[in-house]
């Protein structure tokens, strides 16, 4: 492999400078977050440390701050990113595990703040992570960690993460080359089924962008699993997932989506946009009231310190922006897109629709982004209480009625 592609693996406590001074204190203590970006750059601990302190990313006597690590290493002109913007500490399914696991199997670095008491450590550790494989005895992915403690260096299955994980990043810098893409050779043209879609730069890989119902594009009849290579206006050549592609001459399929449009929420305004608002505020922790539709100081307040943590303007309306802060559903313009919730449906919309049926009373499961039997009990209990067939499934309909 080249230099391109090479990682470091420092120990914080190295010799040649774990007593760098480091968060009042120094880098064998504190040094994790300076470490594990040392580790992706291969610039040495001491430099990041130092950059680190610089620009404001160095606590006292608690480490790195979360955005420090995204911070250097745009700094060193890697497009890094950071995933989430709230612990995701106890949580074994959400969407941002699988963003960020898409990005290392296509080939991308990554970072994770870990939580404890784990085999991470016993309250806060960067780690970095610079590979991936299928391991060949068990069959199960598995993740190659750069631990600056050295205490879980190797390879780890994604359940060694999963309900330990505080922030996760992507670095940006590459663990292996990207493949050279097969000429694309037109087959037949088609047209996306719903609103929202995503298209891959390989399949299951990065994200590149997205896709709408009755967006065209063109195919060159390549597939793998469940993905149709496709090379859209927006995008270029990408993948996207077969259930959403109808080809030219096909039957067309039902709509499955709900579009809604979502007016900014603001102080003294009043109506059910507000009362949603309110329930999501409530859901986060971030709102006290309760959902009386009408946008006080308290909800203000709570629109603010949700654009504080997202890094949004902090002007106390609930936008566009805010609203996918909180939701993490798609929009184009003012226009949200719902999918349709059903047992054993995973994503955004199951977590926006868990979190209404939550402060509504029919549902009291865990906030996991996933469809199971309480849910579906849920759905089934407020699809009674409009009046509308019982039936589990949450579609265009059901939607409608509830927003």
């Amino acid at each position: 492999m080249s230099d391109e592609y090479r990682f470091e693996n420092y120990r914080q406590d190295d010799p040649r400078w774990g007593g760098h001074p480091y968060c009042d204190e120094d880098l064998a203590r504190t040094g994790c977050g300076p470490t594990t970006d040392a580790d992706i750059t291969c610039d040495r601990p001491p430099t990041v440390a130092d950059w680190m302190t610089a620009h404001g990313f160095a606590s006292s006597h608690a480490g790195t701050y979360w955005g420090g690590i995204p911070a250097y290493l745009q700094s060193r002109g890697f497009a890094s990113v950071q995933l989430n913007f709230q612990s995701l500490l106890g949580v074994t399914v959400s969407p941002v595990f699988e963003t960020f696991k898409a990005g290392i199997r296509d080939g991308q670095s990554g970072a994770a703040c870990m939580g404890g008491p784990s085999i991470w450590t016993g309250g806060g550790h960067f780690i970095a992570i610079v590979g991936w494989r299928i391991n060949p005895e068990t069959g199960e992915e598995e993740f190659l960690v750069h631990d600056p403690a050295h205490r879980q260096d190797g390879w780890h299955p994604w359940r060694d993460f999963a309900g330990w994980v505080k922030v996760l990043y992507l670095g940006g810098k590459r663990w292996k080359p990207e493949p050279a893409p097969e000429p694309f050779i037109r087959l037949n043209s088609g047209a996306c089924t719903e609103n929202g879609v995503q298209l891959y730069r390989m399949p299951g890989g990065m994200v590149v962008g997205s896709a709408n119902q009755g967006n065209r594009f063109d195919v060159d009849g390549q597939t793998s699993g469940d993905y149709t290579r496709i090379s859209i206006a927006t995008a270029g050549i990408c993948w996207i997932q077969s259930r959403y592609v109808h080809l030219d001459g096909q039957t067309p399929p039902a709509q499955t989506d709900f579009a809604f449009v979502w007016e900014a929420v603001g102080p003294g305004m009043t109506g059910r946009h507000v009362v949603i608002w309110q329930k999501l505020m409530h859901s986060m922790h971030l709102y006290s009231g309760s959902a009386s539709g009408y946008c006080d100081d308290r909800l203000t307040d709570a629109t603010k310190r949700l654009q504080a943590l997202r890094n949004l303007e902090q002007d106390g309306w609930a936008g566009t922006d805010s609203f996918t802060a909180a939701t993490g559903l798609v929009h184009h313009g003012k226009t949200f897109v719902v999918r349709r919730v059903q047992k054993g449906c995973t994503g955004d919309s199951v977590l926006f629709l868990q979190r209404l049926l939550q402060e509504d009373g029919y549902y009291r499961g865990a906030l996991d982004a996933s469809c199971g039997d309480g849910m579906d009990a849920a759905i089934r209990m407020a699809q009674a209480a409009m009046h509308q067939k019982v039936d589990g499934d949450f579609g265009p309909k059901s939607w409608a009625a509830y927003l």
